[in-house]
């Protein structure tokens, strides 16, 4: 009865309020191509919209960057059959870009976090307990980052201030000086020499020796922007001036 009673009395308005929604539908960036398709079709049958106006009025409603990518298929193709063949594959080709393009900039937007947290940890913390967190909250940053790399070895997976290479150079640094220069000390310009427990005598490339050399000078040296302390070079006499050399030119005289 009611069926029967809708169909009798069916709303005036109904083809009215059907266009209305044709014309208000638009696609944004980010909707699904297909159910904007199939409610297109729908909302075109219902208004009773003119088969031949499908096309002018789908590409009306896609939003603009789909319309920049089939702008010469709206010119080139006659009827709306023709022309969806070409937009689907295009908003196919648009959404895989999107989608890396959002993985990026979440890589991206991960990796700022990850900085901000890691100056926010540092710089929160007093100077009597940082040593006490640093090595933990530095170990716990690094697991989940394997691709950082020391800016010492240029290795990944570590930092500079864990980095085995440095410590095993500063290590034969302070083996070879015994670590007795002071970093005021050194920092100030002050020269440290040390006498010899050996004598040694500079080889030349032509394998001569030269005088004999009988104390070191330490020094704290900047090469390329990298800190080292306590270098040891050797102070010889050549007759006219002392000349310092590398300790790798020497040899131990017998």
């Amino acid at each position: 009865m009611f069926e029967h009673l809708k169909s009798i009395y069916e709303n005036a308005n109904k083809l009215q309020n059907v266009k209305s929604d044709y014309h208000k539908l638009i696609m944004h960036n980010g909707d699904n191509y297909h159910e904007f398709v199939t409610k297109f079709l729908h909302l075109a049958g219902e208004a009773k919209i003119a088969r031949g106006d499908y096309k002018t009025d789908f590409n009306d409603k896609l939003f603009f960057d789909l319309q920049k990518m089939i702008a010469v298929a709206n010119v080139i193709t006659d009827t709306y059959a023709e022309f969806q063949k070409i937009c689907v594959q295009a908003a196919h080709t648009l959404q895989t870009i999107n989608a890396t393009q959002k993985s990026k900039n979440s890589q991206e937007n991960e990796s700022n976090i990850f900085k901000q947290n890691t100056l926010w940890i540092i710089n929160s913390q007093t100077p009597s307990s940082i040593s006490a967190t640093k090595s933990s909250t530095v170990k716990e940053v690094l697991s989940s980052h394997s691709d950082i790399q020391c800016y010492y070895c240029k290795k990944k997976g570590h930092i500079i201030r864990n980095c085995s290479a440095k410590q095993k150079s500063q290590q034969m640094i302070a083996e070879l000086t015994g670590n007795d220069v002071s970093e005021s000390s050194a920092d100030s310009g002050k020269e440290k020499f040390q006498e010899l427990p050996f004598k040694c005598r500079m080889k030349g490339y032509n394998g001569a020796s030269g005088g004999v050399i009988d104390c070191t000078l330490t020094l704290n040296l900047w090469v390329d922007g990298w800190r080292f302390q306590n270098v040891p070079l050797l102070i010889t006499d050549l007759g006219q001036h002392p000349v310092i050399l590398g300790w790798k030119w020497l040899t131990v005289k017998d």
